[in-house]
């Protein structure tokens, strides 16, 4: 186990209680734990990310049957982290995960909630807003471990 995915699994972690704290709470549920995985996809190996990707799934989908949501959850990361690898990208890094975190909401959102996004397009925007600003978090704190 490398401090990359011990970074990368805390972060995921504190996003998922974050995610699950604000939902119960205000029944807002912002994608922490995306973004969080999202971040993670551009540092860690791909057995890592598939670790990561089925804690997050067994935390939000404690039931037996996987909904089309989680799926689309799961495999997000999974696109990212090949495109990451595959195709050079002319951006920094960061500016990559910044933009993957938006397409990655965007598409979730497209996919399940488009008729949210024209409803109620505030509650979109700060999920995209908070999306992008924990992804960062994240990204960061992965960014240094990498640096050391």
């Amino acid at each position: 186990m490398t401090y990359k995915f011990l970074i990368a699994f805390l972060s995921l972690i504190f996003a998922l209680f974050l995610q699950i704290l604000l939902g119960d709470a205000s029944g807002i549920w912002i994608n922490f734990a995306l973004s969080a995985l999202v971040a993670a996809a551009c540092f860690v190996d791909f057995t890592e990310l598939l670790v990561l990707i089925l804690c997050s799934v067994f935390v939000l989908n404690w039931q037996p049957a996987a909904s089309a949501e989680i799926i689309l959850f799961a495999c997000l990361p999974c696109i990212v982290f090949f495109t990451h690898k595959l195709l050079p990208f002319p951006f920094r890094s960061w500016l990559m995960s910044a933009l993957a975190v938006f397409s990655c909401t965007l598409i979730f959102y497209l996919v399940f909630g488009a008729g949210l996004i024209v409803h109620n397009p505030q509650l979109f925007f700060a999920d995209l807003a908070c999306a992008i600003i924990s992804g960062a978090i994240v990204f960061n704190s992965l960014a240094k471990i990498r640096l050391a």
